[in-house]
């Protein structure tokens, strides 16, 4: 960066003797004074000072900045507390999404009367439902789109704007909209080498409003694409779903979980496991659930609060350990690898020798797997029947065993030789098809052969064996499991989401949530477990040609209206 006031004569030449190559040179902005909240408000506008001036935000704890009608997230989690300087003089010490901010944000006139904030993106929209329309206020429904690269922050900030939209919107609806969001990362999140969190597939949020009163009436959740390939393979440093693991998972004394063990005295340790069960209620089942209402879904052992998956659920899912499960250890193609299984929490500096590059700090990674299982049992008894979650842990689990079954032949034959009936691998066999209520012969079928139509009548069909030796059976047997965990993600998903929506009225007005997958691309060297490539799938491939296709469309929408004024 140049100083303003100077020419560019001899720094070119300066610069071009130091190696091979090119370098930009870009004037700065002499009226930085330690970044600017807007940055198109900078007078020298070029990616050097955008990149310092995100610097400087980024050291002084804040968490956003705003770009026009653009709210750039980054930051989100800095345990820091700021001063956050409303127009109206009032200033709030206060961390980042402390509930003494919602109100400020909620009677906000303009974002601009703010500091840039995800509330306040989020109250301009909420009160745009509202306004009358005019020559650029054409509707009255509004949309904001979360998008950027995978561990960016999406899903926190959609958590965060739920949460806004939840508390200006108070109703009935309020805390049951909420319990969906265990519910959807238990099944639909997984651990990836940048985030231990992450969401594997993309979800709309439509969240309706009553235009007279402005309370919350319905909402409904539209999920795209999960990424089912993660069910049968995973690459170095990432784990399956997390609900796979929540059910294996030891149970846990509360006091052992990170939000109480972190505490620094005793005393603190059992103030804060009391208002995890008695002030947030996070293990109970909430008010007006289909089932179970008020019930807690931890249990006492030994004068200690237990939480997990109860022993009896696990004898019922016939699960193991950790170690069982071929889909726990990477796929049929990669547990022979020599890398780190995650299982369990991870230490600092965890990440794989020589791929530092792919894991940039290597902090400890926390699951509280079984923290998460009892956060998640409350709520889905919310949505479903005693019944209907236990098929649910029913099927999840007979993914798991499905992995286990072998596959006979070689990988150079022309055909699958078809499955293991015998030992551990019929067992698994005969344990999927018990948790699903299928046929046993009738999987195994499914496993290694292919239904073929012949034309004409629909049910002129021919069974043959998978093509391509066992390789082709594995497929088959993969993307028997990939089936059946999508189809029930789709499901459950489903029937929150109609239990949600039964009250919408005709005349209400939505504002769209858009959680879109994040775009990630790994290069071999920097996660290459021996000799197993590492490459982005066809999954992957898809979400990163959706968020380029979104670019434009975005574009358009924001600068349109702009056009029109002008």
């Amino acid at each position: 960066l140049l100083p303003a006031n100077e020419t560019f004569s001899g720094h070119i030449k300066q610069l071009a003797d130091e190696g091979e190559g090119y370098a930009v040179v870009y004037r700065k902005d002499d009226k930085f004074e330690g970044g600017v909240e807007d940055l198109v408000s900078m007078n020298q506008l070029n990616d050097a000072e955008l990149a310092r001036n995100l610097r400087a935000k980024f050291k002084d704890h804040v968490g956003w900045v705003r770009c026009g009608p653009t709210l750039v997230a980054m930051n989100l989690k800095a345990g820091y507390q700021i001063d956050w300087e409303f127009g109206d003089g009032d200033v709030i010490k206060a961390y980042p999404t402390h509930d003494s901010l919602l109100e400020k944000f909620k009677n906000l006139k303009s974002r601009n009367d703010a500091p840039p904030h995800a509330w306040a993106l989020a109250s301009e929209a909420y009160q745009n439902l509202f306004r009358p329309l005019n020559a650029v206020h054409t509707k009255f429904d509004q949309s904001l789109i979360i998008t950027g690269e995978s561990g960016a922050g999406k899903t926190w900030n959609t958590k965060q704007i739920l949460k806004f939209l939840s508390y200006v919107g108070q109703s009935d609806l309020t805390e049951k909209m909420l319990a969906t969001t265990p519910i959807l990362e238990g099944f639909g999140n997984a651990n990836m080498p940048r985030n231990p969190d992450s969401s594997r597939f993309g979800k709309l949020y439509q969240v309706f409003f009553s235009k007279s009163t402005q309370a919350l009436t319905a909402c409904s959740i539209n999920p795209y694409m999960l990424e089912k390939s993660r069910v049968s393979a995973q690459q170095r440093s990432e784990r399956n779903f997390h609900m796979f693991y929540r059910m294996l998972c030891p149970p846990r004394d509360i006091m052992d979980i990170d939000d109480v063990k972190g505490k620094s005295t005793l005393e603190k340790r059992v103030e804060e496991a009391n208002d995890i069960l008695d002030k947030e209620k996070r293990f109970t089942v909430a008010k007006g659930a289909v089932c179970k209402e008020g019930e807690v879904t931890y249990w006492e052992e030994g004068g200690k609060k237990m939480l997990g998956l109860p022993q009896s659920k696990k004898d019922m899912c016939k699960l193991g350990k950790f170690e069982d499960y071929v889909y726990l250890r990477g796929g049929t193609k990669m547990d022979q690898q020599d890398f780190l299984r995650i299982y369990e929490d991870l230490p600092a500096d965890w990440g794989p020798d020589g791929g530092a590059g792919s894991v940039p700090n290597q902090d400890p990674r926390i699951y509280d797997d079984a923290m998460h299982m009892s956060h998640t049992l409350a709520a889905l008894y919310g949505f479903f029947t005693e019944d209907e979650v236990d098929q649910i842990l029913k099927t999840t689990a007979g993914v798991l065993h499905l992995g286990n079954v072998e596959i006979l032949g070689q990988d150079d034959d022309d055909e699958c030789e078809g499955v293991n009936m015998s030992g551990a691998s019929g067992t698994a066999l005969e344990t999927a098809a018990e948790l699903w209520k299928v046929d046993a012969g009738a999987l195994a079928t499914a496993c290694c052969k292919q239904t073929i139509w012949m034309g004409g009548a629909e049910d002129n069909t021919k069974q043959i064996a998978a093509k391509g030796g066992r390789d082709g059976g594995i497929i088959l047997r993969d993307t028997v499991a990939r089936f059946v965990y999508d189809k029930l993600f789709m499901f459950i998903v489903a029937k929150c989401s109609n239990l949600l929506a039964e009250n919408k009225g005709r005349d209400d007005v939505f504002l769209g949530v858009l959680d879109i997958f994040g775009f990630e691309f790994y290069e071999n060297a920097q996660l290459q477990p021996m000799d197993g490539a590492v490459v982005n799938g066809l999954d992957q491939l898809n979400i990163n040609i959706c968020n380029e296709m979104l670019q434009p469309v975005s574009y358009t929408h924001l600068t349109l209206p702009t056009k029109r004024i002008v």
